[in-house]
């Protein structure tokens, strides 16, 4: 079995995403315990802030896998650099405050705040895995592509 070529680059980028992200999950358990949150009314303004770096953590992790997957792959042979330093970061912003938004909507009329942890981790991780395809994503290209196929 051929070994298979790595691109050093998204390996590294995955594992900073990866630190930033464990980091940033890390941050909201130690900030205020999860059973202080359950019982005890928060601070105003605090929780916010803990939940916009909760949904930036686990956005980093997605965006972690997906530059591991690339990594493993060795299919992609651009330069890493241009994209996960300059790009990537504000995408991931952008993405988690309107996460953050949407949810904040919905789960506002709920009487736990720990629904909003349980249903952005999941949504946040997928979108931060699929953040280069949505970017690279050209309509006109593709609708090209199906009157062509006719």
């Amino acid at each position: 079995m051929p070994a298979q070529k790595c691109n050093w680059q998204y390996g590294v980028f995955s594992i900073i995403y990866l630190i930033i992200g464990v980091l940033s999950i890390g941050l909201c358990y130690v900030w205020q315990p999860a059973w202080k949150i359950a019982f005890l009314p928060a601070e105003v303004g605090s929780e916010d802030t803990r939940q916009l770096v909760w949904c930036l953590g686990w956005n980093s992790l997605g965006l972690s896998m997906a530059a591991l997957s690339i990594a493993v792959d060795g299919k992609d042979h651009r330069s890493a650099l241009p994209r996960y330093v300059s790009l990537y970061p504000v995408s991931l912003i952008v993405i988690s405050f309107l996460v953050f938004g949407l949810l904040r909507v919905f789960v506002a009329k709920a009487s736990a705040p720990l629904f909003f942890y349980a249903l952005s981790a999941a949504p946040l991780m997928y979108l931060g895995f699929r953040i280069d395809r949505a970017l690279d994503f050209n309509p006109i290209a593709m609708m090209k592509s199906c009157l062509k196929q006719k």
